[in-house]
């Protein structure tokens, strides 16, 4: 697994993590997210990662199988540390290219007062 997703078409914004079509999720032709990866941000800070069945909180250094614990009840970081380095990397390559929420709004207030 590369750092960060891959490349985005062309005309694409947001690092390749806008929107996905999920239709198929929500009228149950499939079980499965078309997205594979997920940032979880509190106040504008990056908590957890993660990628098919696998998250990792960052601050705990936590990592969960969630397709054999969706409770998130036993951490298996020692056992899987290959997983854990490549979603470190995912979370390192997030805080660089992904504006939190937060960013955003001051940005769009910072706009809207040099008008």
């Amino acid at each position: 697994m590369g750092a960060g997703p891959d490349p985005p078409p062309p005309g694409r914004l947001n690092n390749g993590i806008d929107g996905l079509d999920q239709s198929a999720l929500l009228t149950g032709q499939t079980v499965k997210s078309a997205r594979d990866r997920w940032f979880y941000f509190h106040r504008g800070a990056l908590k957890a990662v993660r990628k098919d069945q696998w998250k990792l909180m960052l601050a705990e250094k936590e990592l969960f199988d969630l397709e054999n614990d969706p409770g998130e009840q036993e951490n298996v970081a020692a056992e899987h540390p290959e997983k854990a380095g490549q979603l470190l990397k995912l979370a390192e390559w997030a805080k660089t290219n992904l504006q939190p929420i937060q960013a955003v709004v001051e940005n769009r207030k910072d706009k809207q007062t040099t008008r």
